[in-house]
């Protein structure tokens, strides 16, 4: 049975160097590595597991030394690729069984659009293409809360990405609305590393820098918006106070009615002197 497994593999590696020069590979989500057909890379609660069977009958013998590559970038032949200590993004080696190698439970130290190689195989000169991971982007969730205790302002969340050169497309920004409870969910974030922007009406903005957004889902980002910034300057202060005086007791819709039920009324008051003389939140 082996044997003829072997055969089959032989004859579908045939097959593929008539038409190329290096063993053919699908590129996929973060979710696998396809290989001579099969699905070699699956994560397991954010840590992935490859295994190489070989597709030629000579390629392994049992105790043979593997070198297992990820390396940023995506290239057809492994001379496409620069394989320095900067590009590699995981890096193992491991023994071989008579016909596999196998890798398992790593995590890249972070996975932007990858090619995954093998070192070591009998017959083959350099590194050896298996496969492709290509980068998916994660979900940012947090909540954002209002000092005053407010709870039915909507926060308009801008997430950015840091130190980009001026030519980098606005795709590197992500905006998105709160609910009324503070809470949000940025989807379709790629790799980088990233400055979070809260803002609402009558309360100075929160700040929250050098977000670093790897493979995996970022969660739990909390953050406070210091009511009373009725002018907006991100300082509470006089013209603050002076804006809830002028207008209290009032019915109407104003940035002066701080916690946004109608009235201007003594709970603005508060929050407005609460907060006074302190200024926008940055962490």
């Amino acid at each position: 049975m082996k044997y003829l497994y072997r055969l089959v593999l032989m004859i579908l590696a045939l097959m593929m160097l008539t038409s190329m020069s290096v063993n053919a590979a699908t590129t996929v989500t973060l979710g696998g590595v396809e290989v001579d057909g099969n699905l070699v890379l699956q994560p397991a609660s954010g840590k992935y597991s490859v295994t190489y069977n070989e597709s030629i009958e000579t390629e392994l013998t049992a105790g043979q030394q593997i070198v297992f590559l990820v390396v940023k970038g995506v290239a057809t032949t492994p001379a496409g690729l620069t394989i320095s200590a900067d590009t590699i993004r995981y890096m193992d080696q491991g023994a071989s069984t008579d016909t596999s190698i196998a890798f398992s439970n790593f995590i890249p130290s972070s996975i932007p659009n990858c090619t995954v190689l093998i070192s070591g195989l009998t017959g083959v000169v350099g590194p050896k293409i298996i496969g492709y991971i290509e980068a998916v982007p994660v979900n940012v969730s947090g909540t954002v809360s209002y000092l005053s205790g407010v709870i039915n302002r909507v926060a308009t969340i801008t997430l950015t990405e840091m130190n980009m050169p001026a030519y980098i497309p606005t795709s590197n920004v992500f905006t998105v609305q709160s609910n009324t409870s503070g809470q949000f969910n940025i989807p379709l974030v790629t790799e980088g590393t990233y400055q979070l922007v809260a803002t609402a009406q009558s309360h100075a903005k929160y700040t929250k820098n050098n977000i670093s957004i790897i493979e995996l889902d970022v969660s739990g980002i909390t953050g406070n918006l210091l009511s009373g910034d009725i002018d907006s300057n991100d300082v509470i202060e006089f013209l603050d106070l002076s804006a809830i005086l002028s207008n209290y007791n009032q019915v109407k819709t104003d940035p002066a009615d701080v916690d946004g039920n109608g009235v201007i009324e003594f709970l603005d008051l508060s929050a407005v002197l609460s907060n006074y003389n302190k200024n926008a939140v940055v962490d």
